[in-house]
């Protein structure tokens, strides 16, 4: 139920009149009022609708309440916020920062994670960007990363003891030649590492990658490592 609820947390935006929902531009101060309306919306069409605890019409009712106060719709602060709302904050947050939409591009997922990271404690509770950091990482699995070497890789696996240290593949060589095969290695280890480390994240698109087709490869490869092993 709780899961539902979390996924349902905008209900309440099909109460929001259309030509305010799909403005491409930035909203009047009239409008930005109407809009987040649509929180205490969503409260309200789940008790409508019956059968949703008070955990779910929180989550739904408080996901943009913020730990000093200076959320919507009731200015809740700190423990005032119920905890699965105060997680559904962070994930909503990042969601709406990585989209793509008809009036912006999507932000890179490190750069959404650093934001979030720096508004934590003041926006959002430090635990649940901690735990959230933890299970994405700070470049979450997909980036196209480039290294101190200059080489090129595709972020293969978070590492939760230190997120700027996750497993990759790479895929090309210091003097920017394609590798025949990706290279996984981890950069939390010395041996593998090799001193590398990643010094920036690049956008797919500019550099005609694709991600989806090399993470499977990568996972193909893991595989049969790991049936070679057994």
């Amino acid at each position: 139920m709780i899961t539902t609820a979390a996924l349902l947390h905008d209900v309440g935006k099909t109460r929001v009149p259309l030509e305010i929902l799909n403005k491409p531009g930035r909203f009047e101060p009239h409008e930005l009022q109407e809009m987040r309306k649509h929180a205490t919306f969503s409260g309200d069409i789940m008790r409508e609708e019956g059968g949703f605890p008070d955990e779910a019409i929180a989550i739904a009712t408080q996901h943009h309440e913020m730990m000093n106060g200076s959320g919507y719709p009731l200015g809740l602060k700190g423990d005032e916020i119920h905890p699965y709302a105060r997680m559904t904050a962070v994930a909503d947050v990042y969601d709406a920062l990585t989209a793509k939409r008809v009036y912006k591009p999507g932000m890179p997922m490190y750069q959404a994670l650093l934001r979030i990271m720096k508004n934590r404690v003041t926006e959002f509770d430090d635990q649940v960007v901690d735990a959230f950091i933890k299970v994405l990482g700070l470049y979450p699995v997909g980036s196209l990363v480039e290294m101190n070497t200059k080489e090129q890789a595709i972020v293969a696996e978070p590492n939760p003891l230190d997120s700027r240290k996750p497993k990759v593949a790479l895929l090309t060589m210091p003097n920017q030649k394609p590798r025949a095969v990706p290279l996984v290695i981890s950069l939390i280890k010395r041996s593998e590492a090799d001193g590398r480390e990643i010094t920036k994240v690049l956008d797919p698109e500019s550099f005609d990658v694709d991600v989806e087709e090399l993470m499977k490869e990568v996972k193909e490869r893991g595989e049969a490592t790991e049936r070679r092993r057994r």
